[in-house]
């Protein structure tokens, strides 16, 4: 390849040319799961509290719908990464949580797996025996710890910083690996350093991000932003090859276009959405990525507003910078306030 031939080709993929429009499930690579819309606290701006009033339906996604269609021993074997995260619940209090990390260890002994909760649930020696079978594999927690005892419960309302601490470490001293997530307000801002310097301590991963619902108690720092990155859409299914599934098992390209946000479809969208094909208790895995919904929403992700709107040349909210130049967005808006404006017109508490 001669020169010019390597510019061209550094142009497209900067701009997405060089991206395939689809993915099928042979291609699967990443898979996000919200296996539960259970939860134990309350956080303050949590999509359950913010726009559903603390009022969802408890609601398990089928441990026999994991393990015979989305987690099969064949299907598994071509996956490098599953995060048990979710929009509604946590999924420690999933309620085949034990059953399922035993499949994981079955199925997906290579996998990188991470469980991202509070970590205010279950009793100390649950975590201890947890890290001892995280011990052997690149399985991860990360807890969700927004300051200390003075500041972590204002955000994670019914969660105690101290039983989360001590869960942790029960953790991490029986052998896991933990990531510490560290969600930075006007408010705990200043606690960042301390945070930082215990998981130094305690070879614990750090991960300070920004929230994108900030609003009046709960402040936009001030020597955090978040950084915005011009030119192509950074669609995540396409980036990292993966697919989205909720509690319901309903199946989508990610969290964003899941039917909780039909809110926010276009009309083509709401016109192809059938929940039945793309019910994982319902049909297969293929069947549902080869539903009209889900291949129009990916082959025209750069044409819909929502995908536009929440990942268009955007860096995710992990990449929080200290004490940096703010930087713009696409639309020469403050990093982050394209979201609050959004959800503004939702519950009109945001700034």
């Amino acid at each position: 390849m001669n020169i010019k031939e390597q510019k061209i080709a550094n142009i497209k993929r900067m701009i997405g040319l060089d991206l395939p429009k689809s993915i099928n499930s042979k291609d699967i690579d990443f898979v996000d799961l919200a296996i539960t819309s259970r939860c134990n606290i309350n956080c303050a701006l949590c999509q359950t509290t913010l726009v559903h009033d603390g009022k969802i339906p408890i609601v398990d996604l089928d441990i026999n719908v994991l393990k015979n269609k989305i987690l099969t021993r064949e299907q598994t074997r071509n996956f490098k990464m599953v995060i048990c995260c979710g929009s509604f619940g946590d999924p420690m209090m999933y309620k085949w949580i034990d059953e399922l990390i035993d499949h994981f260890i079955d199925v997906g002994p290579h996998l990188f797996l991470q469980f991202n909760t509070n970590g205010s649930m279950r009793k100390t020696e649950w975590w201890t025996n947890l890290g001892k079978t995280f011990k052997d594999y690149n399985y991860h927690v990360q807890f969700g710890i927004d300051g200390f005892e003075d500041t972590h419960s204002k955000y994670r309302i019914g969660s105690n910083f101290n039983t989360v601490m001590e869960h942790m470490m029960a953790y991490i001293n029986a052998g896991g690996k933990a990531v510490w997530q560290f969600i930075i307000f006007d408010y705990n801002e200043h606690q960042v350093n301390r945070a930082e310097q215990i998981c130094r301590e305690h070879d614990i991963r750090f991960q300070p991000i920004m929230s994108y619902k900030y609003c009046e108690g709960f402040g936009r720092p001030k020597d955090w932003r978040i950084g915005w990155l011009p030119g192509r859409l950074n669609c995540k299914t396409i980036d990292d090859k993966s697919i989205y599934v909720d509690e319901n098992g309903y199946l989508t390209p990610c969290c964003f276009t899941n039917p909780a946000n039909k809110m926010y479809y276009n009309e083509k969208q709401l016109m192809l959405l059938d929940k039945e094909s793309i019910n994982l208790n319902n049909v297969t895995l293929e069947e549902a990525m080869d539903s009209d919904f889900f291949k129009y929403t990916v082959k025209n992700r750069d044409d819909i507003g929502m995908c536009s709107f929440f990942c268009k040349g955007q860096k995710r909210f992990e990449a929080a910078n200290k004490k940096c130049k703010p930087l713009k967005d696409p639309f020469h808006r403050d990093a982050g306030s394209s979201r609050g404006d959004f959800l503004k017109k939702i519950k009109g508490k945001i700034k």
